[in-house]
């Protein structure tokens, strides 16, 4: 688990943890300075050894008093096997992302997903339809929920392409 005040990092830790199916334990406290809840969330990931489980990620305000940022994804897109793998990263926390394409189809191993500040999340992608790769960069949309909250769902979220091998 992370929990990040905006960009950086508060606190962070592990711990080894079986469930019982349906169950649900307190297993570990997490002090947050009041005057940063508006600020803060807590992401968590959920492993069997390497394989991840889960990730989940928790507003520790409602979402309407939380104190989004507009982010600026770093994307980089590289061919592989039929389709393509999609890197994104962002500088701050971004909720429920949405990749689309403005023209053709495709299909995305993921999506709505949230991006923790300055953590790589790769997703990918492949053609449902002939052609749906083709300059598949400009054809790219994202949007969150932080472009709401800031007031910018009209444009979308700000993404800077790095050194893709893939138009």
């Amino acid at each position: 688990w992370t929990l990040y005040d905006g960009r950086s990092i508060l606190r962070a830790g592990d711990a080894d943890v079986t469930l019982a199916p349906a169950s649900a334990e307190t297993r570990a406290a997490v002090p947050v300075p009041a005057a940063r809840r508006e600020r803060c969330v807590l992401c968590c990931t959920f492993r069997r050894g390497e394989q991840i489980l889960s990730r989940n990620s928790l507003l520790l305000t409602e979402q309407r008093e939380h104190s989004f940022e507009r982010p600026v994804l770093r994307a980089r897109l590289t061919r592989e096997g039929a389709g393509c793998r999609l890197e994104l990263t962002a500088g701050c926390f971004v909720k429920s992302l949405c990749v689309d394409a403005a023209e053709g189809d495709i299909r995305l191993s993921d999506n709505f997903f949230d991006l923790e500040p300055n953590m790589p999340y790769t997703i990918a992608v492949y053609p449902a339809s002939p052609g749906a790769l083709d300059g598949l960069k400009g054809k790219l949309i994202f949007r969150s929920v932080n472009d709401v909250a800031c007031g910018a769902e009209a444009e979308g979220t700000a993404v800077s392409w790095e050194g893709s091998d893939h138009e």
